[in-house]
């Protein structure tokens, strides 16, 4: 049953994070063409064009929101609850990336549409399922799952080597400073 509940955050996250991707990527080319779009993504005004600050920024924070949603709030949940959300999650997004892509391919070009975003969630799907952000997040969630299967050896006491290294035994260590080899 909390497997149930994990995949099923899984799936609403990465629904709302494309979902969300799409809507602040229809503001940031509507504002770069001198245009503001509503929630429908059909264009209200006509403004002279300027930088996407805003909608650049929330990109930027909702992208670490969900990294942090995936790693360190998760980090305290079992094993099994981190990689079915994280894997659902990756699964769901790369879903609607397919799903987006394969749209936005078969539409076309359709004149009729201002700036070439299509209205309602089918801009939003088609227009986050090709924002490199996804993507970015897509790669670093699937490199969480990886890290929740190999983490890293807990450090002892007297273990005094950067994180990756290994220590060497006192004879290791005497035999590398002269120059032994161990051929």
């Amino acid at each position: 049953m909390k497997a149930t509940i994990w995949a099923i955050n899984g799936l609403f996250v990465g629904i709302l994070f494309v979902a969300l991707v799409g809507v602040l990527s229809v503001q940031t080319i509507g504002l770069k063409a001198g245009a503001i779009f509503n929630l429908n993504n059909e264009m209200v005004l006509i403004v002279g064009p300027t930088e996407p600050v805003m909608p650049l920024l929330g990109l930027a924070a909702l992208s670490g929101l969900v990294m942090y949603l995936l790693t360190v709030m998760m980090r305290n949940r079992l094993k099994s609850s981190r990689v079915v959300m994280t894997a659902t999650f990756c699964l769901t997004v790369t879903a609607l990336v397919i799903v987006g892509v394969s749209l936005s391919a078969a539409r076309g070009i359709d004149p009729d549409l201002p700036l070439g975003i299509p209205t309602g969630a089918n801009g939003w799907l088609e227009l986050g399922a090709v924002n490199p952000a996804v993507h970015t997040v897509l790669v670093f969630a699937i490199g969480s799952i990886w890290a929740y299967h190999y983490p890293h050896p807990p450090k002892t006491k007297d273990d005094k080597s950067a994180p990756g290294e290994q220590s060497l035994s006192k004879s290791d260590a005497k035999a590398a400073s002269s120059g032994a080899s161990y051929s």
